[in-house]
């Protein structure tokens, strides 16, 4: 159960909206007790700064409104909110407000583009003017208690578990390298908002924090640092997939997901925003690199030697034991190729069912009924052209400006 000093309420809209619809709701969320307003004005556009920040607000709110029109569903951030706050509110534990602009018979909820079937018409405000629109929201907020476990919290918690004795002078000079994300409410714990705020934080101002923390760094042992730097550079990932990798994780068959990526890096990055503790991640590109016509049996194989190495299991001891024992979970990156088919597929998920495998389908893609036959979950919203390797690259940087420390 999460412990929130405050609600915090995310505003998803156009900005090509009606303004005084847009400034009554702000005004409206602002003046209310105890809650405080997520609420973006910009044109947003792919790339780094905004997908961190809106990633960062819809993973941490406790409740969203959603304003909506026919201009909005024109928008793709639009539609990409919509369907995360979506799937938050999949056990009715989630409170989504919408906010059907010019629109009194609820056409809008049922738009095919929209792919919100967890958003309740019976919490929709169809009104017109400004003033009732916002008292309608307030009305609806009044009273409600977050119970959700946000997608977050698990991040948080583990740099929380890293940053416990980080001294308040460092803490206020990092702080202070962060303008963006979360407001910072009176009477909260600094560290907990500035952990939330370096999620969320494009990654230049990112560099520019970890930089102040120099000195605290050196009295960390490097696996944390590191871990460190994989939470802040894994921010990107929307908190859709950083919900359903988990599910997929556990469950007791068919673990196998696909993102229209070429790196094994991105697979990693997402399996660390989800999984931030108790993973095993092991990058087998090359076990699909060119078409394959041998038997899945020797694929099976090939994985279980990297796992093997990767991992340090005996060789007198089972790989499929070893694994079952282990209280971690299991991921493999992987290169689809034309030799892969919905057998090998199954064959994998078969013989090796502790396993998740992560196929990297931006040059291959999948088999035409892998996704018929839900062999293979997609992980969407999909990859913008060009953002896996800017995300990269920022990365990057992020590890070029800690490697610079020449931490021991």
């Amino acid at each position: 159960m999460p412990d929130h000093s405050r609600l915090r309420v995310f505003v998803s809209h156009s900005s090509q909206e009606d303004q005084a619809v847009l400034d009554a709701i702000a005004a409206a969320i602002r003046a209310m007790p105890g809650v405080t307003l997520l609420m973006d004005t910009e044109e947003l556009k792919p790339g780094d700064a905004w997908r961190a920040r809106i990633n960062l607000w819809l993973g941490a709110c406790d409740a969203a409104v959603l304003v909506l029109s026919e201009q909005a569903l024109t928008k793709p951030w639009v539609l990409y909110e919509a369907a995360i706050l979506s799937y938050r509110n999949r056990g009715g534990d989630f409170l989504i407000i919408p906010v059907l602009l010019n629109d009194p018979e609820g056409k809008l909820l049922k738009d095919r583009q929209l792919d919100a079937p967890h958003i309740s018409e019976v919490q929709a405000i169809r009104k017109t003017d400004p003033a009732a629109i916002a008292a309608g929201i307030v009305a609806k907020l009044t009273g409600y208690q977050a119970t959700q476990k946000r997608p977050i919290d698990a991040a948080v918690s583990r740099i929380l578990t890293i940053l416990d004795k980080l001294p308040s002078h460092l803490l206020e000079n990092a702080s202070c390298k962060l303008r963006l994300a979360l407001p910072w409410e009176p009477g909260e714990k600094p560290l907990v908002p500035f952990a939330e705020r370096l999620l969320g934080a494009p990654i230049a101002e990112a560099i520019d924090a970890v930089v102040e923390l120099e000195d605290f760094f050196r009295k960390l042992d490097v696996q944390s640092v590191n871990v460190l730097v994989d939470l802040i550079a894994a921010s990107w990932v929307d908190p859709k997939a950083v919900a359903e990798l988990p599910e997929i994780a556990r469950a007791a068959s068919r673990r196998a997901v696909a993102l229209n990526a070429a790196l094994a890096e991105t697979a990693r990055m997402y399996q660390v925003a989800a999984l931030p503790e108790r993973v095993r991640f092991v990058s087998l590109v090359d076990v699909f690199a060119e078409p394959y016509d041998a038997l899945a049996d020797e694929i099976v194989k090939k994985v279980e030697t990297e796992l093997r190495r990767e991992l340090k299991i005996p060789a007198n001891v089972d790989v499929q034991t070893q694994l079952a024992r282990a209280d971690r979970y299991v991921f493999v990156a992987a290169v689809p190729t034309l030799g892969f088919t919905d057998a090998v597929i199954e064959h994998l998920q078969a013989k090796l069912p502790s396993v998740t495998f992560f196929f990297l389908t931006a040059d291959h893609g999948l088999p035409a009924g892998a996704l018929e036959r839900n062999l293979v979950k997609i992980i969407i919203p999909q990859l913008h052209e060009k953002e896996e390797a800017m995300f990269n690259e920022n990365h990057q940087n992020l590890l070029a400006n800690i490697w610079a420390m020449n931490l021991s």
